[in-house]
C-alpha cells in the first residue's frame, strides 16, 4: 500500500466518524423531540376538533363519531395508530442507525438515514409543536430534513448515482 492509499484510507475513516457523529446528533435531536410528543400524540389523537384547527391526523367530530361505531372509543383507536406509527418509527430508526453504522462512506446511504431518521420522528415532534410552540424552529428543521431528502434520495437510490439523465441538471 502506497503513501496515496494510506492517506485515502485515513481520510475515508475520518469521513466516516464525522459521519456517524452529524447522524448521531440529528438523531438525538430529533428523538428528544418526538419522545415527549408521544403523549401529546395519543391526546391529540384521543380528542376530535372542530375542523377549523386539526392537527393532521387528528379526527373530526363527524368522523370521530363514525370511528366510534368501529372502534368503540377513541382511546382505542388512538393507541393502535399509536402503536402503528411507533412500529414504523422503530425500524425507520434501526433501518437508518444500520445503514450509517454499516456504510457511512455511500452517499446514498447517508441520505437515507437522515430521511429515514427524520421520517420516523416528524409527525411525534410535530404533535410536540402543536400543543407546545416553542419547539416549532426545531420541528421544522426536521420536516426540512425529510422534504429535502426525498428526492434526491430516490434520485440516487440504489447505487448513489443520478438514475434519471435530466435530473442531473
Amino acid at each position: 500500500m502506497n503513501w496515496h492509499q494510506r492517506l485515502e484510507s485515513r481520510l475515508n475513516s475520518k469521513a466516516s466518524q464525522i459521519t456517524r457523529f452529524v447522524w448521531l446528533a440529528f438523531a438525538v435531536l430529533a428523538l428528544s423531540l418526538a419522545i415527549p410528543g408521544i403523549p401529546r400524540y395519543v391526546d391529540l389523537l384521543r380528542t376530535p376538533c372542530d375542523g377549523a384547527d386539526c392537527f393532521g391526523p387528528q379526527l373530526t367530530l363527524e368522523i370521530a363519531q363514525a370511528q366510534i361505531v368501529t372502534w368503540g372509543t377513541l382511546g382505542s383507536y388512538a393507541l393502535v395508530q399509536s402503536f402503528v406509527l411507533l412500529m414504523m418509527a422503530g425500524l425507520l430508526l434501526s433501518t437508518a442507525g444500520f445503514l450509517i453504522w454499516r456504510k457511512p462512506h455511500q452517499r446514498v446511504s447517508v441520505l437515507a438515514a437522515f430521511v429515514g431518521t427524520a421520517l420516523a420522528t416528524s409527525t411525534l415532534s410535530q404533535a410536540l409543536t402543536y400543543t407546545d410552540p416553542r419547539f416549532w424552529l426545531l420541528a421544522q428543521f426536521i420536516v426540512f430534513v425529510q422534504m429535502a431528502g426525498l428526492l434526491p434520495l430516490f434520485c440516487l437510490f440504489p447505487d448513489g448515482r443520478f438514475q434519471p439523465r435530466p435530473m442531473r441538471w
